[in-house]
């Protein structure tokens, strides 16, 4: 019975320690990765806000590509509309000019 018992004792020491290395291995690597999620997130996020910027400088060089093109047009109207304008008053000076 004592060979039972203290086999019992050594068989349960033997599995709480087993349990407790692996219960401090087990959160000692959580913190590990703890930290290296912490250190990858501030790259990850640095690197998305370099990509937003990127986006952000060609968008604005495409704007500014097609500015000229936006400004060619504006004043295309405008000239249109002007012309119109003097059409029509040349049309309205010959219906009230006397010949």
């Amino acid at each position: 019975m004592k060979k039972i018992l203290i086999a019992s004792v050594v068989s349960l020491t033997i599995a709480s320690s087993v349990m407790a290395a692996d219960t401090y291995t087990g959160s000692f690597i959580e913190a590990q990765q703890k930290k290296i999620d912490a250190q990858t997130s501030k790259v990850v996020n640095k690197e998305r806000q370099l990509n937003q910027q990127l986006q952000f400088q060609q968008q604005n060089a495409l704007t500014v590509k097609q500015q000229p093109t936006i400004i060619d047009k504006k004043k295309q109207q405008i000239q249109t509309q002007k012309d119109m304008f003097n059409q029509q008053k040349q049309e309205l000076k010959g219906l009230f000019s006397v010949n």
